[in-house]
């Protein structure tokens, strides 16, 4: 890894951050939060969410500065079934 190079002031190099997504765990908990609340469900806006959450977990750790690295964002479907959840698949 570059960072851990002999003679790399590694204490200034910012801290990397990569996003991992678990898509329906995360759609069914939010869900689940908004019925527990009462509330209407909303949308994510998925070209904020990776920002937001890269800024979150470098704030997290204390990292002075940070850089994400990339989101990757992991789903699974079943071809019998069209809708998920309410999610519709192929529309």
């Amino acid at each position: 890894m570059a960072d851990s190079l002999p003679g790399r002031d590694s204490a200034a190099a910012p801290q990397r951050v990569a996003i991992f997504v678990d898509f329906w765990n995360l759609a069914l908990s939010l869900d689940s939060e908004c019925d527990a609340r009462g509330e209407p469900r909303w949308r994510l806006d998925w070209t904020r969410l990776p920002g937001w959450l890269a800024l979150a977990a470098a704030r997290s750790c204390a990292a002075e500065r940070h850089v994400h690295v990339g989101t990757h964002v992991y789903s699974s479907f079943n071809a019998a079934v069209p809708v998920n959840c309410g999610i519709a698949i192929g529309r």
